[in-house]
């Protein structure tokens, strides 16, 4: 039915690095310039003293399914990529599977099922993640931190085509629980927000292009699209 071809999430050539911590806020950021500097490194001596140290195989799958009006509209399912984000990848793994429960900030619940989708914009990208009003000014992460967000980890991976996942953000290291996927190559994006991870097949992908059609050039939905399941998935 459809003629664009899944994305496959691309490898910028560093070395595997991924933290399957509790994401607690009071070492986020020695833990990130950490991670960091061992993939720009790319030293197996280094890597593998540290806790982010991961192989590509070993990467979470997350997936997401949608409905709207009452109609079932798919599930799109997504590699993250630990392996180069770790610490963006666990938020997200997080906000999918709902494990950290409530905010103690805001008493938000930190879980992607049971929001919408709140921006859609054709050719371009589909956004969700607002847990609060869901009208996209509301952004926390599953981290704990103080302010709600966490900073940007690298840039490595690029908006390649359709099916990029990526953390969406009010300017640098502002990212918090909204995300987006790509329905089409956004090279204009790249070095302004973190790339995490794609979606896996065709199928998926598929989803993907029946929640663009629900969407508007200016960004308007047709209908309410709502995430009515998400967590983590087996890798098959």
């Amino acid at each position: 039915m459809f003629s664009r071809r899944v994305v496959k999430s691309q490898d910028p050539g560093q070395k595997s690095i991924n933290d399957q911590g509790n994401g607690d806020g009071g070492g986020l950021m020695a833990r990130m310039k950490k991670a960091q500097e061992e993939a720009k490194e790319g030293s197996d001596n280094v890597a593998a003293q540290s806790d982010f140290r991961r192989k590509r195989e070993e990467n979470p799958f997350v997936f997401m399914e949608f409905v709207a009006g009452g109609r079932e509209l798919g599930r799109i399912t997504i590699e993250l990529r630990a392996d180069i984000v770790p610490v963006a990848s666990e938020n997200f793994r997080q906000l999918c599977t709902g494990e950290r429960g409530k905010s103690r900030k805001t008493g938000v619940k930190l879980q992607y099922q049971g929001s919408k989708l709140h921006r859609v914009v054709a050719d371009k990208y589909i956004v969700g993640g607002d847990l609060n009003r869901g009208d996209g000014n509301h952004s926390e992460c599953a981290l704990g931190t103080a302010t709600g967000k966490f900073p940007d980890e690298n840039f490595l991976l690029r908006h390649t085509g359709p099916g990029v996942v990526g953390m969406v953000n009010l300017g640098p290291n502002t990212n918090g629980s909204q995300f987006y996927i790509t329905t089409a190559e956004t090279e204009w994006m790249d070095e302004k927000s973190v790339v995490i991870g794609a979606v896996i097949d065709q199928a998926s992908l598929d989803t993907l292009f029946l929640l663009e059609r629900l969407g508007t050039d200016w960004g308007g939905l047709k209908r309410p699209i709502f995430i009515s399941n998400a967590g983590q998935q087996d890798r098959k």
